[in-house]
């Protein structure tokens, strides 16, 4: 387990590393392309260590990692997670776009992978709402409840305003769409 600075600013790590960043790493490939092209600024990030969370990125690691249940978590999922990673701050995207975008799977099964992402909140699944632009779910709780309300707030703090119902309002305004042919299948 890693020692734990009080006071201190932590060094820029790289997502599942414990070496601060000295030179570039290696480009990795994943379904999405190279991770080091991801919209995703790590000091916007909570510390890893602060919760124990390890974000794996090399296959020998994701082969290795178990859930805190034990499971494995599968390729649909690590794809669902690697897009997620992708989508900037202040965008959505509807869960039938990333079963498009990654060419497999449904909107269920990827609320079901978003529903047990055990790396939140470095996978910003709460950035995902439904296809009518509704909020949808929030680990685990559907259409309203403090987990929802959290969505909402932190879709708000990022600039995304609801209306009373709790839809998205103008939503194509926040819709991010990825580059394309920026997703590759691995």
């Amino acid at each position: 387990m890693p020692a734990v600075r009080k006071g201190l600013p932590a060094p820029r790590m790289l997502l599942g590393s414990h070496k601060p960043i000295q030179e570039p790493p290696p480009p990795m490939v994943t379904i999405i392309g190279s991770l080091d092209q991801l919209p995703v600024e790590l000091d916007d990030l909570p510390p890893l260590s602060a919760d124990g969370i390890v974000f794996p990125v090399t296959a020998g690691e994701r082969e290795r990692y178990r859930t805190k249940a034990g499971k494995r978590v599968t390729q649909h999922q690590w794809a669902v997670y690697d897009f997620s990673l992708r989508i900037p701050k202040g965008k959505i995207v509807r869960y039938k776009d990333i079963c498009t975008a990654l060419g497999t799977g449904s909107p269920r099964s990827v609320g079901s992978a978003l529903r047990n992402n055990p790396f939140a909140p470095y996978i910003p699944c709460h950035r995902i709402v439904a296809s009518n632009f509704f909020v949808g779910g929030y680990s685990g709780q559907w259409g309203e409840g403090h987990k929802v309300n959290r969505k909402l707030h932190l879709l708000e703090e990022e600039g995304v305003s609801f209306d009373a119902k709790g839809y998205v309002e103008g939503g194509e305004r926040f819709l991010w769409k990825p580059e394309a042919g920026s997703i590759r299948k691995g």
